[in-house]
């Protein structure tokens, strides 16, 4: 009778030649007959490899049971868990692979991936810092902390970290991406694109770089040329449906409707889809609805796309803006501001654009950014990173940096930051950079105090309008309270009250422009827009769509197009489904 020893070497012979049903079934042979525990190990690994995980999942556990002190049938466990989508108890078993193996940083670094996604970045971020402690120079962790703080907006800290990936191994195609990915962020689609291909040209079959390549493709308005990327890319990875969801971003309106078979074969099997890859499906599903004019279908996705996501927040997030707002007010009296108005640093070059989502920030920014004295330097965090790294605090869109330690030194120090910044991206030679930094509304105050010459334009648009735009808009990992309609209305009014509050102490250091103003009245907004920031006019301002400069934006096709009113009054497609957001907003 042939012995267990025997059959696994069979199964392993079996497996590495190519006849995986012949080492599946000796498998569950060994499996049924002895209940061995390295043939569970073996079968579930082989079950994962074959894209099974449910299958996968009792022999992993059985594994566990039979050997619980090999750490590596622990890891196996957390990767079926992670695979059926229940990340918690993948969380449960790597913790308990940790107090079995707690100088690994292999051990770290997966705790880090799976608490980073759930979206508890706090946790991944002290993980990725275990497995550093454990060995400075290990690469992957400092590869998916640079990913993390770029994910949480903190663009210099995720750059320096990629540098530091890159000093120890040049030719990292990770770190490469990390940072080509940087240089979207900031607009800069040129070193972006050098750095996408680069990591092509190590691992060339990579559909993630030939994907970022396409986003800056569409950025730019090459959308043929996107389109053509993201198709090779999901050629090469068709399960992911990121690249999907791109896909249809950077499809015309008019064209989507080609694409709804195509969409609807993913979401037959959405259902069983981990929450991040079932939201990709649905927004862009529910986009080609409502180019289509089936407003209840693609309100009825846009709510479960928005439920996949709802996820990433908490109650406590809007609790914490509140007290956000309660502490700006606070500090940034009349009197505060008129006693500190002349400390700043004098420079004419930031243009700050600001507001909220989805309010024209970016067609301000297209229309500003085609005059030949302004480029623009996209959505930067770099006023919120300075003000941090010379106020002190916790980093996180939830957290204030520490306003008591603002005085005349470190609000001077603050605008010296910012324009150093400035000029290391590249636009010193530049008479006017735009920052469309959204968030930077709350900052406004201290802006005005920093950088008391910068010009300043609020955005506003029909708060029903921007609202729903936000809530039909996949932010991914920004603005979290864009994925449930009473948060957003909470947050709106949060905002409203925050704008109010500076134009009452600040009222003749900005402009607001409305968005319906702008688009009716193009001619004569874009000249006041122009005028604002003391520039000769030029022309090319109203042939904004017809330039070059990149656009970063979920709004490709919008800002390559002619000014138009056909966004106005789109709420009032789905008013009965947005009952919960008007209450909120009191209308």
């Amino acid at each position: 009778m042939t012995n267990t020893p025997e059959l696994l070497n069979q199964a392993y012979t079996s497996y590495r030649s190519g006849r995986v049903d012949e080492a599946e079934s000796l498998l569950r042979q060994v499996v049924s007959d002895k209940n061995d525990p390295q043939a569970a190990h073996a079968l579930a690994g082989l079950l994962l490899e074959t894209g099974r995980p449910q299958e996968a999942l009792p022999f992993a556990q059985s594994a566990v049971r039979h050997a619980a002190t090999n750490p590596a049938v622990h890891f196996q466990l957390a990767q079926c868990l992670a695979a059926t989508g229940d990340l918690q108890s993948a969380i449960e078993a790597i913790q308990r692979l940790v107090r079995l193996d707690p100088r690994n940083p292999e051990v770290y670094l997966h705790l880090g991936i799976m608490y980073q996604r759930t979206g508890d970045l706090d946790k991944a971020k002290d993980a990725y810092h275990q497995a550093l402690h454990c060995n400075p120079d290990f690469i992957p962790a400092l590869n998916n902390l640079s990913a993390l703080h770029r994910e949480r907006g903190q663009l210099g800290d995720a750059a320096s970290l990629a540098d530091r990936v890159l000093r120890l191994d040049s030719h990292n195609a990770n770190a490469l991406n990390n940072l080509g990915i940087v240089h979207v962020e900031r607009n800069a689609m040129r070193l972006a694109r050098e750095c996408f291909q680069r990591a092509l040209d190590v691992e060339s079959h990579n559909p993630e770089y030939l994907h970022n390549l396409g986003l800056c493709d569409a950025a730019e308005g090459k959308f043929s040329k996107a389109r053509e990327r993201f198709e090779q890319a999901l050629t090469q990875a068709p399960t992911r449906t990121d690249f999907l969801r791109d896909l249809c971003q950077v499809t015309p309106p008019a064209e989507q409707n080609q694409l709804i078979p195509r969409l609807e074969k993913y979401q037959a099997s959405a259902t069983s889809m981990p929450d991040e890859n079932r939201g990709d499906v649905y927004f862009a599903l529910a986009a080609a609805y409502a180019s289509n004019g089936r407003y209840e279908e693609a309100f009825d996705l846009y709510r479960e796309a928005n439920d996949a996501r709802r996820s990433r927040w908490k109650k406590t997030d809007i609790e914490n803006e509140r007290k956000n707002l309660a502490a700006l007010k606070r500090q940034f009296t009349s009197d505060f501001i008129n006693s500190n108005r002349h400390i700043g640093t004098a420079s004419n070059t930031p243009v700050f654009i600001l507001g909220m989502p989805r309010s024209g920030t970016t067609l301000i920014d297209q229309i500003l950014s085609s005059h030949v004295d302004v480029s623009s330097a996209g959505e930067l965090t770099l006023f919120e990173d300075v003000t941090r790294s010379v106020l002190g605090g916790q980093p996180g869109s939830d957290r204030l940096p520490r306003l008591d330690k603002l005085n005349s030194q470190t609000i001077a120090e603050i605008g010296n930051a910012y324009l150093h910044g400035i000029a290391e991206l590249g636009h010193e030679h530049t008479q006017r950079v735009t920052d469309k930094q959204l968030i930077n509304f709350r900052y406004l105050g201290l802006i005005v105090l920093a950088l008391p010459n910068a010009k300043i334009i609020h955005c506003r648009r029909d708060p029903r309008d921007t609202c729903l735009s936000c809530y039909f808009t996949d932010f991914q990992q920004w603005h979290y309270y864009a994925n449930d309609l009473v948060a957003l209305g909470e947050f709106y009014n949060i905002y409203r009250e925050q704008m109010t509050h500076w134009e009452a102490v600040l009222s003749d250091r900005f402009i607001t422009v409305d968005y319906e103003s702008l688009v009716n009245d193009f001619d004569v907004q874009a000249k006041r827009l122009v005028s604002f920031c003391d520039l000769e006019w030029d022309e090319r301002c109203l042939n904004y769509y017809a330039t070059d400069t990149p656009a970063k934006t979920a709004s490709y096709f919008q800002v390559r197009q002619k000014p138009h009113s056909k966004a106005i009054g789109r709420y009032r497609h789905y008013e009965t489904q947005l009952k919960p957001l008007f209450d909120q907003l009191g209308l």
